[in-house]
C-alpha cells in the first residue's frame, strides 16, 4: 500500500485537488528523491500526505523539511 503522496504547485497558479499530486511512494526517502526532481516552478507549495496515519509533512520552497502536522491541523491552517 502506498504511504506517501507528493503534492506540489506553482506559487502563482496552483491547480488544486489531485491535479497537484506528483506521485505516490512507499517511503519518505523515495518521496524526497522524487521531490528533488520536481522543477523549481512547482516548489511554491509543496507538501506530502502520509497515509494511513494522515500526517502532512511540510517542506519549504528550498525543499528543506520543516516538520509534520496531523491532517486536521493542516486543513485548519495551524
Amino acid at each position: 500500500m502506498t504511504k506517501f503522496l507528493l503534492f506540489a504547485s506553482a506559487n502563482y497558479y496552483p491547480c488544486g485537488g489531485l491535479h497537484d499530486c506528483h506521485g505516490a511512494y512507499d517511503t519518505r526517502a523515495e518521496t524526497e528523491a522524487a521531490m528533488a526532481e520536481i522543477s523549481d516552478m512547482y516548489m511554491g507549495d509543496c507538501h506530502v500526505l502520509q497515509l494511513p496515519e494522515m500526517l502532512v509533512h511540510i517542506y519549504d520552497s528550498e525543499r528543506r523539511y520543516v516538520g509534520v502536522v496531523h491532517f486536521d491541523a493542516f486543513l485548519d491552517g495551524d
